[in-house]
């Protein structure tokens, strides 16, 4: 557009257009600009946190006031320091890491970094930082500085606090530990030897006599163990098993031990047990016995008319997946309102009064509620004073696939024969030590009894024992240090399993007498049915070890009676899966040969290592299939290897070829429909 075509606008034409000056509004943003600017300026320099820029050598060029306020330095003081002099020596190599992560591209980076003040204290800052460009080159960076000390200051003390927490409370579990073992030692010579009283001819007021003995015995013992169970719940070491059930015999087994208790007080004791409910559910039979068993206990104990009703029923079942639901109700003095929640609390009753006058610790709902909920479920309590109390448990349990027939042949503890098996007994207390020398010898073992550790090791290295049962806590020598020197000794056999017996039953305990290299644990008190358990795991055929000291006789057919393999345990641990057992004992018995073959060898040559490593596969395997013959002379096997004892190693070598023509045999049977 030419010049001479462009005018100024006159006043009207303003009016008329209501447009203002170009130079009026340059002006106003010019105002608004710098008040903008000082109001940054003002956020900058009163801002809480440290702002700064630095060069590419962490050189500091500028800040804010926080600056001085936080470290003590004035920001023209500050632009003297680098970060070499600001950083604490030990942060350095990360402030180089992160220049570094910057140069190599890193927009923002987030790290923690101690500074020294000017007073020479050390403050630590959480900082973010991002690099300053110029024509896509780095320049410097800027960042904010926030002071977290205090923050990591009672975070330290929040760490330092649980540490000591948990410290107590490992010294509360060992301390709990040693008192149930010292509270569970009479009680075992009381308890065992009330048993042993009851097989011989008593007199009609004896009998009556030894009831009431028994019941607070076992009462005593009830109390022991809630508070050892409340033990091992706070330490985190309550463990739940995974095994096939019936919850309605769960049930009624748990019960029949309470009918007495019911009968005692005329009160009715029913079960009621829906038929919906499948017979093959998978959880921990034990625990659950063990939640109805303070249920119903707990209902008997404060119901003086009526009784108590039990009752299971399927809220839900989703395939594999069943929901049951589990009652106790009684007719008894019932809950105030308001206080049912009070019950679920360690050593609370909604009266203390009630303490008094019915007993126990208060414990029975607490560890019920940690069983439930650590079973996946819920509990709730529904009570009318003087009218009812109704306990409601719901437990989501696992449906069992059904592969064939999961029955194994089993035998009852009373058919058990020890004739021949020797048995060293070492405990030093007379009480304990008499009882169980007593019930080994009501199975006729052969038995020798010795008072402490020290003259275990001499009975052992002047004769041959076939088992060994430790008391673990003893005076002189404990058990712990007294296998480990008999595994240790040259003239013992190594290969001799060393049973623990201990009231000691902390999860951590036994792994430390695993690791020690004992083979087996018994809790106490100790009952027969356990000790038998335990023998029969180590001779299955009896008095099988009588004849490991020389060759074995030429293997036998074995029969339905021997328990070469446990096909119900072994389908357990194949997920119920009978096939895979099936295929995994076949790959069992197929690779074994070659396995004992490389044994050999390798003790021909004293490559007792490899040998060691081969032996400890087979145990492996044979554990897996359930084959506990197998598996005990695989691991009697390895441990002589492991002791270097090449003698003992053939022998169980030898013992090991014949426990596998056993299994061989026992595989080759068709399956039974």
């Amino acid at each position: 557009m030419p010049c001479s075509s462009y005018h100024e606008p006159e006043g009207n034409e303003l009016q008329k257009s209501n447009k203002k000056p170009v130079t009026s509004r340059l002006s106003r943003n010019a105002n608004r600009w710098q008040a903008d600017d000082e109001i940054y300026r003002d956020l900058f320099e009163n801002a809480t946190d440290i702002v700064f820029t630095t060069d590419l050598s962490g050189h500091f060029l500028d800040g804010n006031r926080a600056v001085e306020r936080l470290l003590g330095y004035t920001v023209e003081q500050a632009k003297e320091l680098t970060w070499d002099k600001l950083v604490a020596p030990y942060d350095m190599p990360k402030a180089t890491t992160v220049l570094k992560r910057h140069a190599k591209g890193e927009r923002h980076v987030n790290y923690e970094l101690d500074v020294i003040t000017r007073d020479g204290d050390i403050r630590a800052f959480e900082i973010g930082s991002r690099p300053i460009f110029d024509a896509e080159k780095i320049i410097g960076f800027h960042g904010i500085a926030r002071d977290i000390t205090e923050r990591k200051r009672i975070q330290s003390e929040l760490i330092q606090a649980r540490k000591e927490a948990e410290q107590a409370n490992r010294a509360k579990s060992s301390f709990l530990a040693n008192m149930s073992h010292e509270i569970r030692t009479p009680i075992n010579g009381i308890i065992g030897f009330m048993s042993l009283m009851a097989k011989t001819d008593l007199t009609k007021d004896q009998q009556e006599y030894l009831r009431p003995m028994e019941e607070s015995a076992r009462a005593l013992m009830k109390i022991i163990n809630d508070i050892l169970d409340l033990s091992k719940i706070e330490a985190g070491q309550l463990v739940l098993e995974d095994e096939i059930l019936s919850l309605g015999s769960v049930i009624e087994s748990t019960v029949a031990l309470l009918r007495p208790l019911a009968q005692e007080k005329g009160l009715t004791l029913s079960v009621c047990v829906d038929s919906g409910i499948s017979d093959r559910l998978r959880g921990d039979p034990t625990r659950i016995g063990q939640i109805i068993a303070n249920l119903v206990n707990n209902a008997l104990k404060f119901t003086d008319h009526g009784g108590v009703m039990i009752s299971a029923k399927l809220q839900s079942c989703d395939g594999s997946r069943a929901m049951v639901s589990i009652c106790v109700m009684d007719t008894g003095i019932g809950v105030p309102a308001g206080e049912t929640q009070t019950l679920f609390a360690p050593f609370q009753q909604s009266d203390t009064s009630m303490n008094r006058r019915f007993g126990g610790t208060g414990l029975g709902l607490t560890i019920t509620q940690t069983l439930v909920q650590a079973m996946g479920g819920d509990i709730d309590i529904d009570s009318v004073r003087d009218q009812y109390t109704k306990v409601n448990v719901r437990l989501p349990l696992t449906v069992a696939a059904q592969h064939g027939s999961d029955t194994a042949d089993r035998r009852g503890p009373a058919d058990f024969s020890g004739a021949g098996i020797r048995v060293l007994v070492v405990d030093d207390n007379d009480i304990n030590r008499r009882f169980l020398s007593a019930l080994l010898r009501h199975y006729q073992c052969q038995v020798h009894e010795v008072e402490s550790g020290r003259r275990a090791l001499t009975a052992c290295q002047r004769q041959t024992f076939d088992i060994v049962m430790m008391d673990v806590h003893m005076a002189d020598m404990d058990g712990i240090e007294t296998t480990r020197r008999l595994k240790q000794a040259p003239s013992v056999n190594t290969a001799t399993p060393v049973i623990a017996v201990s009231a000691d039953v902390l999860e951590t305990s036994r792994a430390h007498f695993m690791e020690a290299g004992i083979d087996g644990f018994l809790p106490k008190p100790l009952t027969e049915e356990l000790l038998i358990v335990e023998l029969r795991r180590w001779f299955p055929q009896r008095c099988r070890v009588t004849e490991y000291n020389a060759p074995p006789a030429k293997p036998t057919a074995a029969n339905d009676e021997d328990p070469v393999l446990d096909v119900n345990a072994g389908v357990r641990m194949a997920a119920g899966d009978r096939t895979l057992w099936r295929s995994s004992l076949e790959d069992l018995v197929a690779g074994l040969p070659t396995q004992l073959e490389v044994v050999r060898d390798s003790l021909d040559t004293e490559s007792f290592a490899v040998a060691q490593q081969v032996a400890h596969r087979i145990a492996g395997a044979a554990g897996y299939v359930a084959a506990a013959a197998l598996h005990g002379a695989a691991r009697a096997l390895e441990k002589a290897c492991r002791a270097r004892h090449g003698d003992d190693a053939h022998k169980w070598l030898q013992v090991l070829s014949f426990e596998l023509e056993r299994v061989r045999g026992h595989a080759a049977r068709k399956p039974k429909p």
